[in-house]
C-alpha cells in the first residue's frame, strides 16, 4: 500500500507543478505578447520574439519553475506516508528534467536561446526548492502518535530479565 500511496503523491505533485508552471507562464505571455500573425512554427518569428522580450519576461518564467518545485514538492511530500523529503526532491528532479528538455528543444530545434543568468538559475532551483518544501512539510505535519508502553510481542520475555532457553 505504502508503494501505491508513493506513486500518487509523485503523480499528484507532478500535475500540480506543471499547472502552476503554465499557470505562471501565462503572466509572462499576457506582459509580451507575440504580434498579431504570429506563427510559432516558423522559427525566424520565433527568434525575434523571444529576442524582443524584456528580462521581466525570462524572470517570471524563472519563477514559474521555482513555483513549481515549491507547490510540487510541498504536495508530494504531503500526500507521502514517509520520505517526504524524498518524494520532493523527485518533484525537483522532474521540473528540472523538463527544464533541461524546454531549453534543449528551443535552442536546438528553433535556434531560441535565453540568457545565461536564466539558465543557470533555472538548472540550481528545482532541487532545493522542491526539497525545502519537503522539508518544511515534514516538519510541520505531525509525526504518527508513538504509544506509551505497548505490549509485549507473544514470546517475548519482561525488560530486565534474561532470555531462558528451554531444555
Amino acid at each position: 500500500m505504502k508503494i501505491l500511496r508513493s506513486i500518487a503523491a509523485i503523480l499528484v505533485g507532478a500535475i500540480v507543478a506543471v499547472v502552476a508552471i503554465g499557470l505562471i507562464q501565462m503572466i509572462s505571455n499576457v506582459m509580451s505578447p507575440p504580434p498579431p500573425g504570429f506563427d510559432w512554427r516558423n522559427q525566424e518569428q520565433v527568434r525575434a520574439h523571444v529576442g524582443s522580450l524584456p528580462w521581466t519576461a525570462f524572470a517570471i518564467v524563472l519563477c514559474s519553475y521555482i513555483a513549481g518545485s515549491l507547490v510540487g514538492g510541498g504536495v508530494a511530500a504531503a500526500l507521502a506516508s514517509c520520505c517526504r523529503v524524498v518524494h520532493a526532491g523527485v518533484i525537483g528532479a522532474l521540473v528540472l528534467a523538463m527544464t533541461v528538455g524546454n531549453f534543449a528543444m528551443l535552442k536546438y530545434s528553433m535556434g531560441v536561446g535565453h540568457p545565461d543568468w536564466m539558465i543557470v538559475a533555472s538548472l540550481l532551483s528545482p532541487l532545493p526548492v522542491s526539497m525545502m518544501a519537503g522539508k518544511l512539510v515534514a516538519a510541520l505535519m505531525a509525526p504518527p502518535a508513538a504509544v506509551e508502553n505497548p505490549p509485549p510481542a507473544v514470546g517475548a520475555f519482561k525488560s530486565g530479565e534474561p532470555p531462558v532457553r528451554s531444555t
